[in-house]
């Protein structure tokens, strides 16, 4: 099956998997104390949960997934979009992004059946990409081509990438566009990416396997997973903050301005605040958000190898609550009561 490709940005991967991270779970009743400052940082040994450090260590897991998807001043986009002007792009927008730029300077003339070659294009603001391809029917993706791109300081809507991305593809159906019904099996190998916007540069290596299917501009299902993605997120004032995620899969749909999602997987790595850490995250309840609100309800679950443990629940779309098991016995021993914006400030 062939399937061709429109060069256009991709307006819907599920402003949902920006909450990916968030999975969640927990148990008991206890009582409730304010939000901590956010300046707060963990005195316990490394990768304990505590009173003290669980508001850091949610923001860390709910971040990762931020790193992960896709963000829009909508909200409405799919992996946290119908309107995808972002201030900042993750993972999963940047890769396809990045897609159709390559389709659209991949070489089509003299090229033959299931050799390899090559061409490169200007970015619109600066920086170039080159594509190398081997397919089945030139100039058109077909199951089983694979692509790869490499960016040079590819400036686009704000945004710098480097690094290289390579593509394969199964499950082809449809025109891929950001308006249009199709949907397609993508394998996705990142060596050295990064993306910059603002200030904040985001890297990544690993693998990813990415299955979508969209039947309109605003209503799609995304279903993500892979072995091993490492992500590197530095600040503006150089300080990075280390993640990797194992054994992760996430899951997201979007239909209209509502959008929801849920993950899991195993969460090492370190940062300023929190030292070094392992985690694992559970979505317990799906994540459900309208607009460019913050969830409304859904709940996620981070635990510690000592099966300490932090459950974020969102109230409304302003409010949450962390509910604090220290010592793993299934018993709720604080509850922190807390906004999303407070949450946020500490990412």
């Amino acid at each position: 099956m062939s399937v061709g490709f429109t060069k256009s940005v991709f307006a819907g991967l599920i402003s949902a998997c920006l909450l990916a991270a968030c999975g969640g779970g927990g148990g008991g009743d206890s009582g409730t104390s304010a939000a901590n400052s956010n300046s707060s940082s963990s005195s316990a040994p490394v990768g304990v949960i505590t009173s003290t450090n669980a508001q850091d260590t949610v923001a860390y897991a709910y971040s990762g997934v931020q790193d992960l998807g896709t963000q829009s001043n909508t909200g409405a986009s799919l992996a946290t979009g119908v309107s995808v002007e972002t201030p900042t792009a993750g993972l999963i927008t940047a890769s396809l992004a990045q897609l159709y730029k390559g389709v659209a300077v991949q070489p089509v003339n003299n090229l033959v059946t299931g050799v390899t070659a090559s061409s490169t294009g200007a970015c619109a603001s600066g920086g170039t990409i080159s594509v190398s391809v081997s397919e089945a029917n030139p100039g058109t993706v077909s199951n089983g081509d694979s692509m790869s791109i490499t960016a040079n300081n590819c400036s686009e809507n704000g945004e710098v990438m480097n690094g290289q991305i390579t593509y394969g593809f199964s499950n082809l159906s449809g025109t891929i566009g950001s308006g249009t019904s199709w949907g397609a099996t993508l394998t996705l190998n990142y060596a050295n990416m990064t993306l910059q916007s603002g200030g904040v540069t985001i890297g990544a290596n690993g693998d990813m396997s990415l299955s979508y299917q969209q039947s309109g501009s605003q209503v799609a299902t995304a279903a993500v997973s892979g072995s091993s993605l490492q992500m590197n997120l530095t600040e503006s004032d150089g300080t990075v903050i280390s993640r990797k995620l194992t054994a992760y899969s996430f899951n997201g749909s979007i239909n209209g301005s509502s959008n929801t999602s849920s993950a899991n997987f195993t969460l090492s790595g370190s940062s300023p605040k929190l030292g070094t850490v392992n985690f694992s995250v559970k979505t317990n309840a799906p994540f459900q958000a309208v607009g460019a609100a913050s969830p409304s309800t859904g709940s996620m679950t981070v635990t510690a190898a000592d099966q300490s443990s932090a459950t974020l629940t969102a109230i409304d779309s302003t409010n949450v609550r962390i509910d604090i098991d220290s010592n793993g016995d299934g018993v709720i021993d604080q509850t922190i009561n807390t906004t999303w914006a407070d949450l946020m400030n500490r990412i």
